[in-house]
């Protein structure tokens, strides 16, 4: 079970205690900017779509467990229902190739890496990790690189990786053509 997320409050224990400040964290720390909390939200919410219609029941759950308030409930749902449209012609969200959502991949070390999300028809494989910030782009496509390698290397004829920003897609390249 995922730990749950906590956004950045103040508060005062006693009259004359010291401030306690907790802050959610992501695999990079602390997250104090508004911007990024708001990417990690996002990211929560599309871990739990599987298909388009997925998406709102995938909402509605982050409503109830506190990381959307009422205020950004619609912001977020037309932003995720058009980032979700604007893939619809590839099928990523059609049910048809089977979803491996925020599965870890097991390197020979032990150690892990997590894409966000790999879609498979058996034989092919398409990887996309999703990004709400444009700040670290060629860091960004040397992960998606990196699951690409990985894939191919558990068989996968074909892999395709995306970054897919909410204002639009950008590809990393295949590997195993």
């Amino acid at each position: 079970m995922k730990e749950p997320l906590v956004c950045e409050q103040t508060y005062t224990l006693r009259r004359n205690a010291v401030p306690l400040k907790t802050t959610a964290e992501d695999e990079e720390g602390p997250v104090a900017d508004k911007e990024r909390m708001k990417g990690i939200v996002l990211h929560r919410i599309m871990s739990g779509v599987e298909t388009e219609g997925d998406l709102e029941s995938a909402l509605r759950r982050a409503k109830v467990d506190g990381l959307v308030g009422p205020e950004d409930y619609e912001e977020y749902r037309r932003l995720l229902e058009t980032m979700v449209a604007s893939v619809r012609d590839k099928g990523w969200f059609s049910g048809g190739l089977k979803l491996l959502n925020e599965r870890s991949i097991i390197l020979q070390d032990g150690s892990t890496r997590r894409p966000d999300r790999v879609m498979t028809d058996g034989k092919r494989a398409v990887v996309v990790d999703y990004k709400f910030g444009h700040s670290r782009l060629d860091k960004y496509k040397s992960q998606v690189r990196g699951y690409m390698r990985l894939l191919s290397e558990m068989g996968y004829s074909e892999v395709k990786g995306y970054l897919w920003f909410t204002d639009g897609l950008e590809s990393c390249g295949s590997e195993g053509l």
